[in-house]
Order: structure tokens, then sequence, then C-alpha cells
């Protein structure tokens, strides 16, 4: 993934009316399934791990027996990030805000139980970022 090509900053300055996009931080992520797994009994144990050019890969998500057609899931569903990730994917939003290229690697890396049987379904991922910008306001100071 390239973060420049997913995350447009000056379409972002430009919906929003800032003159400048001064942080870009990663907030929440959530997940869903959009195609369940034929196993109705299907459950995952599963993690998420980013990492920056040479540096070792650090968690992002981590997912404890999801069970995967739960119809709750086929909504955006929120889970907890973990800090060694953010930390990672937030100096490549600070990078590409600079205006650099940051490159890296988003992992993924589970177990489908039961694992004596085929498995098959669909899940996707949303990151959340916060955006803090400046913006040029006019005040109208009224009459006396």
């Amino acid at each position: 993934i390239t973060l420049t090509n997913q995350l447009d900053l000056q379409q972002i300055a430009d919906d929003n009316g800032l003159e400048s996009i001064d942080e870009v931080t990663i907030q929440s992520a959530f997940y869903r399934v959009v195609t369940p797994d034929p196993t109705p009994t299907r459950t995952i144990t599963g993690s998420i791990s980013v990492n920056e050019g040479a540096n070792p890969p650090q968690g992002l998500i981590a997912l404890t027996s999801v069970l995967v057609n739960d119809p709750a899931y086929t909504d955006w569903t929120a889970v907890p990030l973990q800090p060694g990730g953010v930390g990672v994917m937030n100096a490549a939003l600070a990078q590409a805000l600079a205006g650099g290229s940051p490159t890296g690697t988003i992992s993924t890396l589970g177990t489908s139980t039961p694992t004596d049987v085929a498995t098959y379904f669909v899940w996707q991922v949303r990151l959340r970022v916060n955006v803090v910008g400046t913006a040029k306001v006019t005040v109208v100071e009224p009459p006396v």
C-alpha cells in the first residue's frame, strides 16, 4: 500500500477549507466481514503488522477468537490499535505530509479454526486518520 496513493492530503485540505495540514495521525481501526465462511463456526485469531524500511514489524491490530460469521461483523466493528504499529504508521504519515514517499509493508498472519476444514471468507480493515490543519477565518465585529 502506498500511503500517498491512498490518502489524498490535498483533497482533504480542499474538502475542509484548510490552508494547510499540520498533522495526520492514526485515530482508530475497524474491520468487517464482507463474505462469510461456509463453516458457520469458523473463528480466526490473527494480527496485522506494519514495518517501514528495514525496521522489524510492529503489531497494529490483534484479533482473538473472532467468530467470522457473527452478524455483528458485517458492519464496521472497532478494534483496538497497538502502540508499536501506530508509531510506525504515524511516522509514515508524517513523512508523507512532509512530501516524502514512505515505504513499508503491511502483513497479516492468522489461524483459522477448525484447521482441518477448508476456509474461505473475505474481510476488510479500515484505518481512520485524524487531520489537524489551519484554516483562515474572518471574524466580523458586530456594530456597537
